[in-house]
């Protein structure tokens, strides 16, 4: 009356186990790989957002440079703001402020704004984000 069982049909506990431990590994690297792009999108946002700030900065130093034959840079005791005098008369004519970002112009601080009179200007703009910051290094030149 001992009869083994020769019908096997089902899954043993060894053939489960094995299946979850598959089945999480591979969930983990979807979701590492998941996390990897969703901080680099952000990143490359933050890099954009830097860069367009950057440039604004620059237009508009160089339509005043262009303008006219002496302006003031100063920046905030903050460094979320700088002031652009067009004419060195303490008169501030445009600001440029970003609660988002610091700013770092060469030569200028909140205790020394530098006046601009010559022709050509070697200026360097450093824009501070949260985790990155962005350079750019040029010459503004008028005729």
């Amino acid at each position: 009356m001992d009869k083994k069982m020769i019908n096997q049909n089902g899954i043993s506990l060894v053939e489960i186990l094995a299946t979850i431990s598959v089945l999480s590994i591979i969930v983990v690297l979807i979701f590492g790989i998941l996390i990897n792009g969703l901080n680099t999108a952000s990143k490359a946002k933050e890099n954009a957002l830097l860069q367009q700030k950057a440039n604004y900065v620059l237009a508009i130093l160089r339509e005043e440079h262009e303008k006219g034959n002496c302006y003031r840079i100063s920046i905030s005791n903050d460094y979320h703001e700088v002031r652009i005098d067009s004419s060195c008369d303490n008169i501030i004519d445009t600001t440029i402020n970003d609660s988002q970002f610091k700013f770092d112009i060469n030569g200028v601080s909140p205790t020394t704004p530098i006046d601009i009179v010559d022709k050509i200007t070697y200026i360097s703009i450093v824009i501070i984000g949260k985790n990155d910051s962005y350079e750019i290094n040029t010459n503004l030149s008028r005729l």
